[in-house]
């Protein structure tokens, strides 16, 4: 698509008329949630027909118009236009509102007697399907079509000097945000500039004129450490400009994860919340730690007994080392490893910078060497000998020299952290 270019009134400066067109942006997100929830709505009842299920798909299509029950809610929680300011933030209101609608429609289900014709199950497992499926559908159209001229909303944005430079690249590396500048606006700025082709312009006052000239709806404040009467003036002087307009403040280092805008006080208050310190979302995280330690102990208890084994062809000694560590509340906690280290490991690595004191310096400097005395991964014609350097061969040939699966200690510092599983050849 080309791209017009425009002298603006009063001002000599040609500026690249927007290409964007929002409403094909809003359509494509719009049409990828409908796949996205059919699709997982019709996986759901083909699993559960899969399971000896009497329930038919043809009786789900005739709750078509549940659809647009979705596409509303996902409009009432702020999922559309679809431009995404933060990731969690989408996730998170996709999230609620799709659970709100499958916990209404499981409802109605069971209050109205429908649960022998629409199936619980088939709720339940559709409402996974689609946590999972509308997110995964977002983030596949914008990878494929937010490089597009058309593609978002453009944005004009008031910067200062470097933050407002730094924000017009972030977008530009960021398409699937959805924020297209067209243009920068800089009352430091001496000459005409650009970036990346957006150029950098003097004068705040432009902002009207730019705005109306190529049909700028959005405007982002990316001012830090502006006076409090200045940044008052400036969204006095342009609120009925734009439509939308985002603020930056200068609270750089402050995490954006829990934070939320409030009315404090009449004056507006940024709250951070530490979802972690609160009762609900502990006992959620207990519950999820306990249920996945259990499931992922089960899944690698053959790897785990497979790298037990090897450990004791390798080295004289238990499979498992106990280290002392600080947990929760400044309490000692152990904590439980795979033993990569010789049982002397201490005395072995001593003994060996003594004998090298050329590799003493390497220790000090990285708290590791290349080839650490200490770990067990040394074998030399079939016997374990720690103190020594790795030997990779033995005199032999033929067809008795195979590979060997060996552990192989990834930090070597004193606490001996847990080993890293990795395959040598070494020839036996």
């Amino acid at each position: 698509m080309a791209t017009a270019t425009k002298a603006l009134p009063k001002y000599s400066i040609p500026l690249r008329e927007a290409p964007s067109r929002p409403g094909i942006s809003v359509l494509l997100i719009v049409s990828s949630d409908l796949a996205a929830l059919i699709l997982a709505i019709g996986v759901s009842v083909w699993l559960s027909r899969q399971s000896h299920g009497t329930h038919e798909l043809t009786s789900y299509w005739r709750l078509w118009p549940v659809l647009g029950v979705f596409i509303s809610a996902y409009g009432l929680f702020g999922m559309y236009p679809g431009v995404v300011p933060s990731v969690v933030q989408e996730i998170r209101r996709m999230t609620e509102a799709t659970t709100i609608v499958y916990f209404v429609l499981g409802a109605l289900t069971v209050l109205f007697g429908m649960a022998e014709t629409y199936s619980p199950t088939v709720f339940v497992l559709a409402w996974i399907m689609s946590l999972l499926s509308v997110p995964l559908a977002r983030s596949l159209l914008r990878h494929r079509f937010s490089q597009k001229t058309w593609w978002g909303y453009p944005v004009l944005v008031f910067g200062s000097r470097e933050p407002g430079r730094t924000l017009v690249r972030t977008l530009q590396q960021q398409p699937e945000l959805g924020f297209k500048p067209a243009a920068v606006l800089d009352n430091d700025v001496v000459d005409y500039e650009h970036i990346g082709g957006v150029p950098v312009l003097r004068g705040w006052d432009r902002a009207p004129v730019i705005a109306r000239e190529l049909g700028i709806s959005r405007a982002i404040v990316a001012v830090p450490g502006i006076a409090q009467e200045h940044l008052l003036d400036l969204i006095d002087s342009h609120a009925s400009d734009f439509s939308h307009l985002m603020i930056m403040p200068d609270l750089r280092g402050v995490g954006s994860l829990g934070a939320e805008a409030r009315d404090f006080c009449r004056e507006l208050t940024l709250e951070v919340r530490k979802d972690l310190l609160l009762p609900g979302p502990r006992l959620a995280k207990r519950l999820i730690d306990v249920v996945l330690s259990l499931a992922l102990g089960i899944v690698t208890l053959p790897l785990v007994l497979l790298i037990v084994i090897l450990i004791k062809l390798e080295s004289r000694g238990p499979a498992f080392y106990r280290h002392a560590r600080i947990g929760r509340g400044q309490t000692k906690i152990e904590v439980w490893k795979f033993r990569s280290m010789v049982m002397n490991g201490d005395q072995v690595l001593l003994q060996y910078l003594a004998q090298h004191p050329e590799l003493a310096l390497e220790w000090e400097r990285n708290q590791k060497l290349k080839d650490d005395p200490s770990a067990t991964v040394e074998r030399v014609e079939g016997r374990n000998e720690p103190g020594r350097a790795a030997t990779h061969h033995s005199g032999r040939s033929g067809p008795l020299r195979r590979p060997f699966l060996a552990l192989h200690a990834s930090v070597s510092r004193p606490d001996r952290t847990l080993a890293g599983v990795r395959t040598k050849r070494y020839e036996l």
